[in-house]
């Protein structure tokens, strides 16, 4: 794409195939945009847009206190962007007392980890997991264990997708699940709008990553624009660190690394399915 093609900007997903190619970027004529990975930005030409893992872990500890936590039991994916969720939770949750079990990718059975978050008598128990089979089969077992009495926070988990919630509806609400999630707020007129619109025409819930992208796209339109007669990488890669838009997720705009500063958002699951969390 960048030697026969000669693309000017070049989208990827997920960490590990961006951090792969970013050599690759480094070398070439090109600027990559790098959507729902962690914080990867360089400076120079990759842009990362997603929410901030830290960030998300702050906002998700102010809930915590609202809430009236005094015991929390964490049950975490053992991956690179736990620890920057954790630091932000940990920094927000003062002395509330915290417990943290780990289970790996792949894993099925989690009773262990969570009858030991269990004899810790928690009032509350947060999932920091990505989609898919473990944060559905954590979900299940903490119904199976009785623990669906108790207050469920979540990170990266992204219940948001209508995959996860539609078969985890009950114990989601009977839990009053709280959420980190895209910052698709749609008490915004512009992702209210966006969101409205997507789902008319592919006749689907629309998920975060659509969102983001269609703002980066936004991003870039109005680089080149300001860039001028001058289409070199350097300047719109200087361009883009200027730029600020109310997009379909938002306020976006870049730090001098090229990271996104997108709000961290929660939602919370009700009859009437996922609502923002009044922080």
């Amino acid at each position: 794409m960048v030697s026969i093609n000669k693309v000017k900007f070049l989208f990827t997903s997920f960490s590990a195939q961006t951090e792969a190619i970013a050599p690759i970027i480094k070398q070439k004529d090109v600027v990559n945009f790098a959507i729902t990975v962690s914080k990867i930005g360089d400076g120079n030409k990759i842009f990362r847009d997603y929410w901030d893992m830290q960030d998300a872990g702050s906002a998700i500890g102010k809930a915590v206190i609202k809430e009236d936590v005094k015991s929390l039991g964490i049950i975490a994916l053992n991956y690179a962007d736990t620890k920057f969720f954790l630091k932000g939770l940990t920094n927000e949750v003062g002395n509330i007392k915290v417990t943290t079990e780990y289970f790996n990718f792949g894993d099925k059975d989690f009773k262990t980890q969570l009858l030991k978050l269990k004899n810790n008598n928690p009032d509350a128990i947060l999932i920091y997991a990505f989609p898919g089979v473990e944060a559905i089969n954590i979900t299940n077992q903490i119904k199976i264990l009785g623990l669906d009495n108790l207050k469920l926070f979540a990170g990266a988990t992204t219940y948001g997708f209508p995959f996860m919630y539609q078969q985890l509806n009950e114990t989601l609400l009977k839990m009053h699940a709280i959420d980190s999630w895209y910052s698709l707020d749609k008490d915004n007129a512009v992702s209210a709008s966006f969101i409205k619109n997507y789902k008319a025409i592919y006749k689907e819930d629309i998920v975060g990553d659509a969102a983001y992208t269609y703002d980066d796209i936004y991003a870039i339109a109005k680089a080149i624009e300001k860039a001028g007669n001058d289409l070199s990488t350097a300047n719109l890669v200087k361009e883009l660190k200027k730029v600020e838009i109310n997009g379909a997720a938002g306020i976006l705009n870049f730090d001098l690394l090229g990271n996104s500063q997108r709000k961290a958002y929660l939602q919370t699951f009700t009859k009437d399915g996922w609502i923002g969390y009044q922080d």
